[in-house]
């Protein structure tokens, strides 16, 4: 019979994503996770085949906490939320937010899994139900490129003002004209 252990997989995965925020995803292994968790790397296997099952768990959970950033109520408005949502996340949790970008092609952070999600939660609104997917898709195309490149520009100190009421300005200002432009399109091709 196997020992039982004084943890589970979700400590576990606590203490992997304290280690990841502090040293970053190379730093994870068997032997620093548990000493993280006062215990030798033994448990750790007892939950987990390996430190790359542990680290999809681990991709996972950080899909999850990025998404319930896009996803939280800061205004009105869900799509600005969801812009709020991403600085907001890249501001608090940087070294998570990088993993995020350089684990892209994981099927945790594919782009078309995360815009499901999104273009769900805009059908839900009624600012934005009854735009078609296609033009839904384009918008949040649009405004994925302008938020990534204002969070970097956030993370590099490369605007001078990050205040969030800044921030909300610029999101606001850009995403009313990315809509009123695609709202345009639609009215040009209806004429």
């Amino acid at each position: 019979m196997a020992p039982a252990y004084k943890t589970s997989k979700q400590e576990i995965i606590e203490a992997a994503l304290a280690i990841v925020e502090e040293k970053g995803l190379s730093a994870l292994t068997a032997r620093r996770l548990g000493k993280r968790l006062g215990l030798s790397s033994r448990p750790i296997y007892s939950f987990y085949q390996s430190m790359d099952n542990l680290k999809n768990d681990l991709l996972t959970e950080i899909g999850e906490r990025f998404k319930t950033y896009l996803l939280s109520q800061q205004s009105d408005d869900s799509f600005l939320n969801m812009g709020l949502g991403q600085i907001r996340f890249a501001k608090e949790k940087p070294v998570l937010y990088r993993i995020i970008l350089n684990e892209a092609d994981a099927g945790v952070f594919k782009a078309e899994k995360i815009h499901g999600i999104l273009i769900e939660k805009l059908k839900s609104d009624p600012c934005y139900s009854t735009l078609p997917d296609d033009v839904l898709k384009d918008v949040l195309l649009k405004m994925g490129i302008f938020t990534n490149g204002l969070a970097e520009a956030v993370l590099h100190k490369a605007i001078e003002d990050d205040s969030n009421e800044n921030i909300y300005r610029l999101l606001s200002e850009t995403g009313e004209a990315v809509i009123l432009h695609q709202m345009s399109k639609i009215e040009q091709e209806g004429s």
